[in-house]
């Protein structure tokens, strides 16, 4: 193989290493987009002439299922040991 083939393979191998890593790429949950969500499940259950004449406000002591399961989910992995992150000890 010469030179030219080779640095062929290694900018194919990059390409497919960084569309691995696009869609494997974690879905970032931002809390608008989780209070919006647990919002229209929640006016889900009032019919249109509640919804027109009052507001759902949700109380701070009650929380849904849906926002109890995404806050599980995003502390699941933030204490995780991360093997990649392990560095060897130095010597000198």
């Amino acid at each position: 193989m010469n030179k030219d083939n080779a640095i062929w393979w290694v900018l194919g191998g990059l390409g497919a290493i960084a569309l691995l890593y696009h869609y494997k790429k974690p879905k970032v949950s931002t809390q608008a987009k989780l209070v919006t969500d647990v919002l229209t499940e929640e006016e889900a259950k009032y019919s249109n002439a509640l919804l027109r004449d009052y507001n759902i406000v949700m109380p701070a002591d009650l929380v849904s299922a849906k926002v109890r399961a995404k806050g599980e989910e995003l502390r699941k992995g933030r204490y995780a040991l991360q093997p990649q992150r392990i560095n060897p000890p130095l010597f000198i």
